[in-house]
């Protein structure tokens, strides 16, 4: 399924799911600069639709441009294409040479012509970027963590509990399924439903006792008993 954020002074716009006949689509849709960043580091976007005229936090008519200038900021969305939507002529030139836009449409623009670029858009491979930092949300404050960092990722009762050395991190609304993607490295394993490991970091493995030791912590954590036989071969070289 790809993955749309619309960023758009009005929600209900631009876009109808029943138009696009080649992909399977998810659409988010936002009308302010903050919640459209929590979407972006919440989940992955294959494609940005932004309006230059977006407001942000601060009432500013140009959010649409900060929004873009913060997708580029992150190291997972250097590639993502952008479409922007502008009645300005002006900004056209900074939006391909600065932000590396995708399509600049001027409004107003035809419908169907705005189809047919996003679905050529979203035929665009998703970029294959080795990603050094997550970022979470906790407490309503967003924090980048190193990926190489984290020690576990602990799940229970609805929230995923991510600890490194120094410090940890509560996330509502995620799942460790979520996370392992987010994550994508081959350094993290998933030793049971509630945990997953970051092997580079492992002290030892008791296979009898089913208890993988960390390094740094004195937690023990469990090794499920369905998941002994992968944890084995993971680690059998």
């Amino acid at each position: 399924m790809k993955k749309i954020l619309l960023l758009n002074d009005n929600k209900k716009g631009v876009l109808n799911l029943p138009e696009f006949k080649n992909h399977k689509i998810k659409i988010y849709r936002s009308d302010n600069f903050q919640e459209a960043c929590g979407i972006m580091l919440h989940d992955y976007i294959d494609l940005f639709i932004i309006d230059t005229v977006a407001t942000d936090s601060d009432g500013d008519s140009v959010g649409g441009i900060r929004f873009a200038e913060a997708i580029r900021r992150v190291q997972q969305y250097c590639f993502t294409p952008i479409i922007f939507l502008s009645y300005l002529e002006d900004p056209k030139l900074f939006m391909y040479e600065q932000l590396h836009c995708y399509a600049f449409m001027e409004k107003p623009y035809d419908r169907s012509e705005l189809i047919k670029v996003v679905e050529t858009a979203l035929e665009f491979p998703k970029p294959q970027i080795k990603k050094r930092n997550l970022y979470i949300k906790d407490e309503g404050i967003i924090y980048s963590v190193k990926i190489q960092d984290i020690l576990y990722i602990k799940s229970e009762r609805r929230r995923l509990y991510i600890y490194t050395k120094k410090e940890a991190f509560t996330v509502k609304n995620r799942t460790l399924e979520n996370i392992i993607e987010e994550i994508s490295s081959g350094d993290f394993v998933r030793c049971s439903r509630f945990y997953v490991v970051n092997k580079r970091h492992i002290k030892s493995i008791d296979y009898v006792n089913r208890i993988i030791t960390i390094t740094g912590t004195k937690e023990e954590i469990d090794i499920g008993p369905s998941m002994i036989k992968s944890m084995k071969s993971k680690f059998s070289s």
